[in-house]
């Protein structure tokens, strides 16, 4: 199921942003099954697709990436919100500005933005 969902989520943006972004991919062999809502998935890594689309401002570049993680005793003081267990770890790099220190903790507000009025796409 991961690799449907990236492979989706790869065709919409090569399909639909800019040809100066350049988009790519690292995606290790053998994902974990996920259990979870696979629209919400999708959703949610597109969403910061576009997120990094809007702070690249013209020309930069996008990595999708996803890697397998064994939470058991040897890491699990790394991870104190997860039970042990198998998982897929998603991220989304981009070559955009970033977001200031102070803005960090408000980050998961849902009606924060730095982006000006009437910008973006209101994906959030």
């Amino acid at each position: 199921m991961p690799n449907f969902l990236l492979s989706e989520i790869s065709k919409v943006v090569s399909q639909t942003f800019p040809s100066n972004i350049v988009f790519e991919k690292k995606i290790d062999e053998g994902l974990h099954n996920l259990l979870g809502n696979s629209t919400e998935i999708y959703q949610i890594l597109l969403n910061l697709c576009v997120n990094a689309k809007e702070s690249i401002d013209g020309k930069g570049k996008i990595t999708l990436s996803a890697s397998n993680l064994l939470v058991d005793e040897s890491n699990i003081i790394k991870y104190p919100l997860l039970d042990r267990g198998k998982y897929v770890k998603f991220s989304v790099n981009d070559t955009g500005s970033g977001i200031e220190e102070e803005n960090l903790s408000k980050i998961f507000d849902p009606y924060f933005s730095t982006k000006q009025k009437d910008t973006g796409s209101g994906l959030g």
